[in-house]
């Protein structure tokens, strides 16, 4: 063969080595990269080149530069263990690696932006929120000022009114008074005997009325006590007078027929009945009987009509 042939020689592992021992290699990052191996025969040199394809065979390329040597077994090293092969799914893991962080770098900033449009959100309702309350104080502050100016004005009318009316104002102010004055003199005037007819019942222990009925012409002229009784004096014209007593009695009508009116009237009376009252009527005297009080009426002839009489008795 010539010298620019290559001649291959295919030499098993076990016809090589010398036997299979276990790696002590650690870590195969750091094995040697293998070696070109050197035949030397004489003044011929043969350069192998061994390219690995599997554990167990080794192909030798030997280029040749002069003519062929007798064959003889060619010293050959011992070949180192292969380096670490690359994982196959070294990529995938990475790649998912970076998937995982760019999807926390997501989330992350979606919630730093989600935080910041709170955030945002909770400022822009309290700047609303102060607005909206100092809208409602200076709301509040003009609806004062406007109360104060309507009422200065109402006083500045008032005060010209006042003024221009004043003495208007001063004589209404005195009648207004005097009708006052008036009204509680009448309503003193009225109520007056009943007050002395209380009191002088209290003194007596009498249950004393005063007649809401009063003859015409006759007006009240005294209320005074003799012992334990009530006496009730009232004068007309032309000098007349009567008088009404009230005391305390057991008394019936029959009794007091017995007791009283025969002996004081005599046969001189006459029987009138007025709202169940049995009253003994005597020209303008009269005595009757009710609720344990005995009333009798005191008069001149001709002062008192028996009609006048009825009335009292009713209005007592």
């Amino acid at each position: 063969m010539s010298r620019s042939e290559e001649i291959k020689v295919n030499i098993t592992s076990h016809a090589t080595h010398r036997g299979l021992e276990k790696s002590m290699t650690l870590n195969r990052r750091y094995v040697k990269r293998p070696t070109k191996l050197t035949v030397t025969d004489g003044t011929e040199e043969i350069a192998a080149k061994t390219e690995t394809k599997s554990p167990k065979i080794t192909h030798i390329l030997i280029e040749s530069s002069a003519e062929p040597a007798p064959s003889k077994s060619p010293v050959i090293e011992e070949t180192p263990d292969l380096p670490p092969m690359k994982n196959p799914y070294q990529a995938a893991i990475d790649a998912r690696k970076k998937q995982k962080e760019q999807k926390t770098d997501i989330a992350i900033s979606s919630k730093a932006l989600k935080d910041a449009a709170i955030k945002k959100a909770l400022a822009e309702m309290e700047v609303a929120k102060e607005e909206k309350i100092a809208e409602r104080v200076i709301l509040k502050e003009m609806q004062a000022d406007k109360k104060v100016e309507k009422k200065a004005k109402k006083s500045e009318k008032e005060v010209r009114h006042f003024k221009k009316h004043k003495v208007g104002r001063i004589l209404l102010a005195f009648a207004t008074s005097a009708a006052c004055v008036i009204a509680l003199a009448a309503i003193v005037k009225v109520n007056l005997p009943n007050i002395s007819v209380k009191v002088a019942a209290v003194q007596t222990g009498v249950d004393a009325s005063y007649p809401s009925y009063t003859p015409r012409d006759f007006a009240i002229h005294d209320v005074y006590t003799n012992g334990s009784t009530v006496i009730i004096q009232f004068d007309g014209p032309e000098d007349a007078t009567f008088t009404i007593s009230e005391e305390k009695s057991s008394w019936d009508s029959s009794a007091l027929l017995t007791n009283y009116v025969k002996g004081a009237y005599g046969t001189t009376y006459d029987t009138i009945r007025e709202q169940g009252i049995t009253i003994y009527v005597n020209h303008s005297n009269a005595a009757w009987v009710n609720n344990g009080i005995f009333y009798r009426i005191t008069a001149e002839p001709g002062v008192l009509s028996k009609k006048q009489i009825k009335n009292i008795v009713g209005s007592l």
